[in-house]
């Protein structure tokens, strides 16, 4: 997924097995189709699904990577620097990470996002 597409994820979007991947959002235009204009399916593992709702329903249904309750995303930065501390956390340094967020486009990283969603919402309590 794309960082505009993660950071659209909302209760509405996670499903019993995937996130249904139909919005982006952008700090320019707020939330909008995503950028090849088609929705589709993230499989996802069944742990991270229910860290990912655990977090929906703290956020309302709202927004999952979310500070303020659900009604607005993360900055962009607060989710990058979350992603790097959770590398950091599992051993991925700075030039291996380069190459990792490509990679974690395409093919699910169940450890590290879990990682990543506790690391906002301690974060959010700060």
């Amino acid at each position: 997924m794309r960082l505009g597409e993660e950071l659209a994820v909302r209760g509405e979007v996670l499903k019993e097995n995937h996130i249904l991947v139909n919005m982006q959002y952008t700090k320019n235009f707020g939330l909008t189709d995503t950028k090849s204009h088609r929705s589709r399916k993230v499989i996802i593992p069944e742990q991270l699904m229910i860290e990912l709702k655990k977090y929906s329903e703290l956020n309302n249904g709202g927004y999952v990577f979310s500070t303020n309750g659900g009604e607005l995303p993360v900055y962009p930065d607060t989710l990058r620097l979350s992603l790097f501390k959770a590398f950091k956390a599992i051993g991925i340094e700075d030039e291996q990470r380069r190459v990792f967020v490509r990679i974690t486009r395409y093919f699910p990283v169940s450890g590290s996002l879990l990682r990543i969603i506790r690391n906002l919402h301690s974060f959010s309590k700060e």
